[in-house]
């Protein structure tokens, strides 16, 4: 019998198990859109002001429905201004949180209770949207949704993460992911993670074949100082 099909695919998954070893932590970088939320914020109050107190400027001949809309565009324009920022006190405040902390073993969210192991994931996306960067894990077949913190007000004010798609998928996004400072591109931050799902991956499929060859390493890994 020909064994090459399946050596080659055990010599494939022993490779990628190796994986990476290093941990760190993925931040958010949010302080250019908060300063464009606090401008534009402030020149829709300062502009809504300014048309709601025209009426008072020309004086009681201005018609009714002449003061009317200035009155009603002058209080839309504030309102924009204040929703513009309180999103950028929102953003000023996700400014430098952790987003996700990584290592060999496992991921951990912002909101989530505990770290969760690579291998529950069977894969991620990264979408770029116009104003931010969302990461989408998918959960495997066999994986338990992470406990999440229930959600409230200042989650806002965090890069938490969130279950979608009826707890199959968890989403957590930033304006622009950033590792030891820097930030980082659409492709790196997948060249970034995917190494370390990868490897999970491939270990977890070794301990599924050699299940005592994988007891033997954890109990290995423990000991090591």
């Amino acid at each position: 019998m020909d064994n090459t099909g399946a050596n080659a695919d055990l010599t494939y998954l022993q490779v990628n198990a190796v994986g990476p070893d290093e941990s760190f932590e993925l931040h958010e970088h949010s302080l250019g859109k908060t300063l464009s939320c606090a401008v534009i914020g402030l020149v829709a109050i300062g502009l809504g002001g300014w048309l709601a107190s025209l009426p008072m400027l020309f004086g009681p001949q201005t018609a009714s429905t002449v003061k009317v809309l200035l009155w009603a565009f002058g209080a839309g324009l504030v309102g924009i201004g204040l929703v513009a920022l309180v999103s950028a006190w929102a953003l000023y405040q996700r400014h430098g949180r952790c987003a996700l902390a990584v290592t060999r073993d496992t991921v951990a969210f912002a909101n989530a209770l505990a770290p969760v192991p690579w291998e529950a994931f069977e894969g991620f996306d990264v979408e770029q949207r116009r104003l931010s960067t969302h990461l989408v894990f998918s959960l495997a077949a066999f994986g338990a949704a992470p406990v999440l913190k229930a959600p409230g007000f200042k989650a806002l004010a965090a890069p938490d993460a969130q279950l979608i798609a009826g707890g199959l998928r968890l989403k957590v996004w930033a304006c622009n992911f950033t590792r030891a400072g820097r930030r980082l591109a659409l492709a790196e931050l997948v060249d970034v993670l995917y190494p370390y799902l990868q490897a999970a991956q491939a270990r977890r499929t070794l301990a599924q074949l050699f299940p005592a060859v994988a007891r033997q390493g954890d109990a290995l890994r423990r000991a090591a100082p």
